[in-house]
């Protein structure tokens, strides 16, 4: 029988704690040259930003293929034989598979170093760069080989956003949606915007709402769960598709499939996710089976059913257990 607890009342999230030097916003070299603070660094980038790395820097591909527990060892390594120091800084520059990997190679290397994040994707400024989370992937699934890692910053510039196609932004668009149903306030305006670009100016609130719930439970014990929302068939419908749904848009269709469990404006927010050019049901290539197998391995599952995240009016958000995967399938 499915069980529920209350992650998030009514009102959604409110402001926590400071989190120091973990949101800057603007040009992104001097603002990382403020946090840096004169301490020495290693840059970690991807190819398509060889032209913006000082001489030393590592390049990876990027890419969600890039997130492998073979390529961790390798950047590690390199690290180490590029002189990587416990005073060192690491700094990571491309996406959110960049910022998981690079981020991970930091928490692992001599047993954990300082590193800072400069995400050039819309994804990663509002999600994966944000709260710490950082791991690779492997053959059972998304993220199951990783830590907790917070970085010293996360330094956004929307200039990056220019180099980006229309894929790519609908997938950042997802994480804003995802984001802004934990905020009444949030939501409201994300329903009014009619453009991709109109939600762009969401992108530092909806950075700085993560924040608060991330600096309320650093290590995802109780509230921090709700940012798994729409994650569990999300990710799911990511890994067997194989490069067929980027991982936005994976979400988008999980974000669909619980708000129809509970949340009074659902038909309103899924067709605002339509207009905006996210998919909202499974794909025709989607195997239920496979799903649910994939739904029951991922790591918030438990042997007796899966751990949803179900949005609820005004901001509220509960966690239901013990949940058959065929409910999110139907």
């Amino acid at each position: 029988m499915t069980q529920r607890q209350t992650l998030l009342p009514p009102g959604g999230i409110q402001a926590c704690r400071p989190w120091p030097h973990a949101l800057v916003s603007g040009a992104w070299r001097p603002a990382l040259n403020d946090v840096l603070g004169g301490r020495p660094s290693l840059w970690v980038g991807e190819r398509r930003f060889a032209s913006l790395m000082p001489d030393g820097a590592l390049l990876v591909d990027g890419g969600e293929e890039s997130k492998s527990p073979g390529n961790l060892v390798d950047l590690v390594e390199s690290l180490i034989r590029s002189g990587l120091t416990r005073d060192r800084v690491v700094v990571a520059v491309g996406g959110g598979a960049t910022s998981d990997l690079v981020g991970f190679a930091a928490a692992s290397a001599l047993r954990g170093v300082d590193w800072i994040a400069v995400p050039t994707t819309l994804l990663a400024a509002v999600d994966a760069s944000i709260g710490g989370k950082t791991g690779v992937n492997l053959g059972a699934g998304k993220n199951l080989l990783g830590a907790f890692h917070q970085p010293l910053a996360t330094i956004i510039d929307a200039h990056f956003w220019q180099t980006l196609d229309r894929a790519e932004l609908r997938s950042g668009v997802a994480e804003i949606f995802k984001t802004a149903l934990l905020s009444p306030s949030l939501l409201t305006r994300i329903l009014a915007c009619s453009t991709i670009e109109d939600t762009f100016v969401l992108a530092p609130e909806v950075a700085a709402t993560k924040l608060d719930v991330v600096a309320a439970d650093p290590v995802e014990k109780g509230l921090r769960q709700v940012l798994n929302l729409g994650h569990t068939l999300g990710h799911a419908l990511e890994s067997q598709g194989a490069g067929r749904l980027r991982h936005g848009e994976a979400v988008a269709i999980g974000l669909a499939a619980v708000l129809r469990l509970a949340h009074p404006q659902a038909a309103l927010i899924i067709a605002k996710l339509q207009a905006l050019g996210l998919p909202t049901e499974l794909p025709l290539w989607a195997q239920p089976g496979d799903l649910a197998e994939r739904m029951m391995k991922d790591k918030k599952s438990t042997a007796q059913g899966l751990r949803i995240v179900v949005p609820q009016a005004d901001g509220a958000c509960e966690l239901w257990l013990d949940v058959a995967p065929s409910l999110l399938l139907s």
